[in-house]
C-alpha cells in the first residue's frame, strides 16, 4: 500500500542495518523521524492518498478526523520501528500544522459531534496523543519526540494528557536570543507537562 512513497534514492533495509551498526560501535544514536501530520506532501502529493488531505488542494496536512489518515501514519511507523529495532527513540515531526479544522470532517468533530473536541488545539493534542500512544504500544521503551512549535500557545491544562506520551524538542530557525517565537510563559507550561524538554539547532540555507 505504500510502494508508491518509495524514492528512488531510499535506503535499503540492508543499509539501514549497516548505518545503525555503525553508529552502535561509535557510540551514535540514530534518532528516526517520520513526519504524521504537518509536512505531509511525501504522501499526500500522491492521487491514491488525496483523500487524507486536510484541504483538498493543498497536499501539506493531513485530515487527523480521518480513520484512513491514522492506518497510513500507522503502517509507515510500523515499518520504520521494525527497520530500528534497537532505537530507544522515535520522532514524529508534526511541526507547521498550518491548516487544521478546515475540512468538514474536522468541522464536524469541532461542532460537538466529538466529545472533548472544542478547538483547534484539541484536534492538533489528540492526533498526536494517537500517535504516540501507537509507537509506545508496540514499543513501551520509546521515548517519542516531537517539535515544540504547535505546542507553544497551547495551556497546560490542555496538554497535561500529552506529558505521558510525547516530549517536545524546541527548535527555532533564529538564535536563541530572538525570543519573539518563545511565549513569555512557555517554559513553565512545558516543565510543568513535560518530564524531559529537548532542545535542537535548526538551519534554513
Amino acid at each position: 500500500e505504500l510502494s508508491v512513497l518509495a524514492a528512488k534514492h531510499a535506503y535499503s533495509a540492508a543499509d539501514i542495518q549497516t548505518l545503525n551498526d555503525w553508529a552502535l560501535d561509535k557510540g551514535l544514536i540514530v534518532i528516526p523521524l517520520i513526519q504524521t501530520f504537518g509536512h505531509f506532501e511525501f504522501v499526500l502529493k500522491h492521487q491514491e492518498f488525496a483523500d487524507l488531505r486536510e484541504v483538498e488542494i493543498d497536499p501539506m496536512e493531513l485530515c487527523p478526523s480521518y480513520d484512513r489518515s491514522f492506518e497510513i501514519v500507522k503502517l509507515m511507523l510500523d515499518q520504520v520501528m521494525a527497520l530500528h529495532v534497537r532505537s530507544e527513540y522515535m520522532h514524529i515531526g508534526a511541526d507547521e500544522v498550518f491548516h487544521i479544522g478546515v475540512c468538514d470532517r474536522c468541522r464536524g468533530r469541532l461542532s460537538g459531534e466529538a466529545e472533548g473536541i472544542a478547538d483547534n488545539h484539541d484536534l492538533f493534542l489528540s492526533h498526536v496523543a494517537r500517535v504516540g500512544h501507537h509507537i509506545r504500544q508496540n514499543k513501551p521503551d520509546t521515548s517519542v519526540i516531537m517539535w515544540d512549535d504547535m505546542l507553544r500557545n497551547i495551556s497546560a491544562e490542555k496538554m497535561k494528557e500529552l506529558g505521558s506520551h510525547v516530549q517536545p524538542m524546541v527548535w527555532n530557525y533564529r538564535w536563541m536570543k530572538h525570543r519573539e517565537n518563545y511565549p513569555e510563559d512557555m517554559w513553565r507550561r512545558y516543565f510543568s507537562v513535560f518530564d524531559r524538554i529537548w532542545g535542537a539547532s535548526a538551519f534554513k540555507g
